[in-house]
């Protein structure tokens, strides 16, 4: 088994019937990219142990290519109950051997869906696997794209798309009546429907504003020009922002390209963008840099520089994660990092100040300027990247230069 700091997850499989032959899938980063084709290695492995666990060998030859970069997300891996020659090992892609792991095939199969939808080959990220353990033709998986259910081993399958489940990670309403509803979604793209109760006797009305072509793709923030109100922008993971016109459905990848910055820009996987209060053709998002963008977004400028490192080395971060314009003064800008930097411009970018002193180092996730007062702003940060689950809300009325943490009362306050 390899070992080092290369050695990531690892999903075990144990034989029905031979308590002595277990499977393990590792990720493994360790491996050098093979020099001549200048390709990276498949980071999956399987390996196979026919003493419980004491001595263990690689299955195959070939690189198991279902990890990608996310081989931390998924690595589980199941055997058939019938046959412990028969395995299934869950990535990006259904990966499945019938020889022990020696070959692997790419399990797809015909998909159909229990309430139409577009969303056409069987989703990707597979994180969950049942073989029933008297007919191991019947399977059912859990993937990013929600339930599939096969009786043929994977050749096809029911989605059951009826099972309202899914993950949001913003939510915008347009400003119509009755009013639509707007959100990113985890791997189900963005969609969009009217603001009324389901009724999960009939088809859902909802729909996809976008879908990949692999059924899904992270929805992540859709902005709704206030003025003309045909044109909004949507955003897929790393600051892919797109402006659409809602009439014809055509879209335009606006993602700033900076020459000056070639191959430095940085971004979050959720970053942030918004529409200026002061102008509507008007964009700033954040990565390493801020970067405004005029004319809806066919041109972009640098209005800082790299807000990555500040005051406090504990506070050296990734990315801008929170990105916010005063309503009340136009110009006034407030960026977050993931580290708890805290920046402020007062004249549109030209000068930045780091305003992070009495702030955790955690990621700050949301900033809200007052509506009411210039100088009153608002954060809302998070440990979970760093294993602390606490709630963290701060204020301040000079715009950063001193801090008060909001006690939990007000928390609960705020939720009444």
């Amino acid at each position: 088994m390899p070992e080092g700091e290369g050695r990531g997850r690892i999903g075990v499989a144990v034989s029905y019937t031979n308590p002595n032959k277990v499977y393990a899938l590792l990720d493994h980063r360790n491996k050098p990219t093979d020099s001549s084709t200048k390709i990276e290695p498949g980071a999956a492995e399987v390996y196979q142990s026919l003493d419980g666990g004491v001595s263990w060998k690689k299955t195959h030859t070939d690189e198991l290519m279902i990890f990608a970069a996310l081989g931390w997300y998924f690595a589980d891996i199941y055997v058939d109950p019938k046959s412990d020659d028969e395995i299934y090992a869950l990535g990006i892609r259904l990966a499945h051997s019938v020889d022990g792991g020696k070959t692997f095939g790419l399990v797809s199969g015909d998909v159909y869906h229990m309430f139409p939808s577009p969303a056409d080959p069987l989703h990707l990220d597979h994180c969950e696997l049942w073989i029933n353990p008297t007919n191991s033709s019947h399977i059912v998986l859990g993937n990013d794209g929600g339930l599939y259910v096969s009786y043929d081993k994977g050749n096809s399958w029911m989605h059951y798309n009826n099972i309202p489940t899914g993950e949001f990670y913003d939510i915008t309403l347009d400003q119509k009546d009755p009013y639509t509803i707007y959100g990113g979604t985890q791997d189900d793209a963005t969609v969009y429907g009217k603001a009324k109760e389901w009724n999960p006797e009939f088809y859902d009305e909802w729909k996809y504003l976008w879908i990949d072509p692999w059924s899904g793709g992270d929805g992540c923030i859709t902005v709704i020009d206030p003025v003309d109100t045909n044109t909004l922008f949507y955003s897929s993971q790393e600051g892919g922002v797109r402006r659409m016109d809602i009439q014809t459905k055509e879209s335009t990848f606006i993602r700033p390209r900076i020459d000056s910055l070639k191959d430095k820009l940085r971004y979050h996987f959720i970053s942030p963008y918004f529409l200026s209060p002061h102008d509507h053709s008007t964009l700033y998002l954040g990565g390493n840099y801020v970067l405004k963008g005029s004319n809806h977004g066919d041109t972009w400028n640098v209005i800082s520089h790299d807000l990555l490192v500040g005051k406090s080395k504990k506070k050296n971060s990734m990315a801008i994660g929170a990105l916010a314009e005063s309503e009340l003064k136009k110009g006034l800008l407030f960026a977050g990092t993931d580290k708890g930097l805290f920046w402020v411009s007062e004249n549109d970018g030209k000068t930045w100040q780091d305003r992070s002193s009495g702030l955790p180092d955690m990621y700050i996730r949301t900033i809200v300027p007052s509506r009411f007062n210039a100088s009153r702003v608002y954060v809302a940060m998070s440990g979970i990247n760093y294993d602390d689950f606490g709630t963290y809300l701060y204020s301040s009325d000079d715009n950063g230069k001193s801090w008060k943490k909001l006690p939990a009362t007000s928390h609960q306050k705020w939720l009444m």
